[in-house]
């Protein structure tokens, strides 16, 4: 309705209003889940429950706010079925319900900081420069990444200190050497539901490339729009449904020939997965803006239309080192975000984090769905450090429950939460 509206606004260039909207919270989760049901009631795949059990798998509030989608036929067998307290999956359940927790505080909040004030002069009009356009972009990558991975552990986390099993929804997508495997890895229940009830249900890819083509960039129009009521958000699933076709396609044209066996190992790999991170910062830029010209404003900034500027000090230290930054078109002048140094170590700290370590998931030894088609193993060295029972686990997840409860100074909502 709000997207109807703000388009007939700026069609006919009025100011007319529907008033405010009051929806229920969590609806698109509850929604979703009940669509599977009764998707699978008419196919002749759902059970019969209780009533109550019912009543309590749409209710649990661990994951309702903002997913995992849970599937009736992953969690009915677990509501309904006699158990004893399990203290080791309480435990389990804890600490991963505190570096959820921890990667949303002491991480997520605190790069946020380095994302409003880029976006929000785009929004004024302004044309950020190549450098603050990338910090902000690479600030936002990180800052969205942290706060649904932290949300997903301790939705996950919360669940299993009462006993139940959510699937998991976040599998360390920013390692994903191409955009399909990227969507197996973020957001992995969406992805689910998406596929089954939506793509497959079009006809998926079994009635030609054309027809595939259409079902995949229904699903990722459909998606993109699920998560706000905005031409912007459209246009986000519609970009990579189009990193999906190209995807599609060229992976089919090369199938079996040496240049798909060059790109599954060595300097091959390391460029997939550039031009995969890559592709998701662009979009996420799109994500985060509240217009498009906002978009197109940091999409200038990041491909150097908007200039390349850098702090004066740092354009006179190289001046000193002998180096004319000038000749290659880079002038002296203020940054959006200073100090740039600060900014630039959280990045590189986050992205390092997240593209080279372990995930939670891993560290306290859980599979994600689907986790024959992911790389879900744990390294050799980090085995050493996986999560146990032990005395210096709990002083680690102490230090930071610890931790997090100093930080715990302002409101901050999960960004999920509004979509």
């Amino acid at each position: 309705t709000m997207l109807v509206v703000a388009t007939a606004q700026w069609l006919a260039g009025g100011t007319f209003s529907v008033g405010d909207i009051v929806l229920p919270l969590a609806i698109s989760f509850f929604t979703f889940n009940q669509i599977a049901y009764l998707v699978d009631c008419h196919r002749g795949e759902g059970a019969r429950y209780n009533f109550d059990d019912y009543c309590l798998f749409i209710t649990f509030f661990p994951h309702l706010i903002a997913g995992p989608i849970v599937h009736h036929r992953e969690m009915m067998p677990q509501l309904t079925a006699a158990r004893s307290f399990d203290t080791m999956m309480v435990a389990q359940g804890l600490t991963l319900f505190i570096f959820g927790l921890g990667k949303k505080v002491l991480l997520a909040d605190s790069v946020a900081g380095y994302v409003t004030p880029v976006f929000q002069q785009a929004h004024l009009g302004a044309s950020p420069t190549f450098v603050d356009s990338w910090l902000g972009a690479l600030a936002y990558t990180s800052q969205l990444y942290f706060d649904f991975s932290g949300y997903s552990d301790m939705a996950v986390g919360l669940g299993m200190m009462f006993g139940v099993v959510f699937p998991l929804n976040f599998a360390s997508p920013y390692k994903a050497t191409n955009i399909a495997e990227f969507w197996r890895r973020w957001h992995i229940t969406l992805s689910r539901f998406l596929r089954e009830y939506l793509y497959i249900p079009l006809g998926g890819n079994r009635r030609g490339t054309a027809r595939t083509s259409i079902n995949l960039m229904t699903t990722m129009l459909l998606g993109g729009l699920w998560h706000g009521a905005g031409w912007t958000f459209l246009a986000w699933g519609g970009l990579h449904g189009f990193y999906l076709l190209i995807h599609q396609r060229f992976s089919t044209r090369i199938a079996g020939t040496r240049i798909a066996a060059a790109l599954r190992r060595g300097s091959g790999l390391i460029a997939c997965w550039a031009l995969t991170f890559l592709g998701v910062v662009f979009g996420w830029v799109l994500f985060r803006a509240d217009s498009f010209n906002s978009a197109m404003s940091l999409w200038k900034g990041m491909l150097g239309v908007n200039g390349i500027a850098l702090p004066v000090r740092h354009f006179a230290a190289l001046t000193r080192l002998g180096f004319e930054p000038a000749a290659f078109g880079v002038s002296a002048g203020h940054l959006i975000l200073n100090p740039t140094l600060e900014v630039l170590a959280w990045i590189f700290g986050l992205v390092t984090i997240a593209l080279l370590l372990p995930n939670s998931q891993q560290i306290v030894g859980l599979a994600p769905i689907e986790s024959a088609r992911l790389s879900t193993g744990m390294p050799a060295w980090a085995r050493q450090v996986q999560w146990r029972p032990s005395f210096p686990w709990a002083l680690c997840t102490s230090c930071v429950a610890v931790l997090v409860l100093l930080n715990l100074t302002q409101v901050s909502e999960f960004l999920y939460f509004k979509f």
